[in-house]
């Protein structure tokens, strides 16, 4: 009776490990797929690049680059289970999306009117902050792509 019972214990717990070793694996390909999806689009449009022309091009600027959409639906619906990834996954994961946020409002700010009240100094310094920013985002944003998915196999 007490080894039957022991059994049980042993493969319940063993298939509840499996469990959540299969939703770890699952989050860690679901985030590297989102960040990588960021990453690309970032290198793809050279916002890096284009601010440091803002910024460089002597003159006042007002670009507009709206963000309409949320583009961290698998972070948001999985920001509760990034503890479960191990090591510094999780904060590598956390500061990722949170400069990310801090980039889109960096975007709001430059289309927002209040920007165009700005004076050359202060629009020069906003686009170099923004593009360097952006640069450190993605390099990190790669590293840590690359951890999640080494964790996931």
């Amino acid at each position: 009776m007490i080894v039957g019972g022991l059994l049980s214990f042993g493969a319940q717990f063993f298939l509840q490990w499996k469990e959540r070793k299969n939703l770890a694996r699952q989050v860690a390909l679901g985030l590297a797929g989102e960040m990588g999806a960021l990453v690309s689009i970032a290198e793809k449009r050279e916002y890096a690049t284009t601010f440091r022309k803002y910024a460089s091009s002597g003159q006042l600027m007002q670009p507009f680059v709206p963000v309409r959409r949320n583009y961290f639906k698998v972070f948001d619906a999985n920001a509760d289970k990034i503890g479960m990834l191990g090591g510094n996954l999780p904060a590598s994961v956390a500061a990722f999306y949170v400069r990310a946020s801090a980039i889109l409002e960096d975007f709001e700010t430059m289309s927002s009117p209040i920007f165009a009240t700005w004076d050359l100094p202060q629009q020069q310094e906003y686009f170099t902050v923004t593009a360097d920013l952006i640069d450190e985002t993605m390099a990190d944003g790669k590293k840590t792509i690359d951890q999640l998915r080494a964790f996931a196999e």
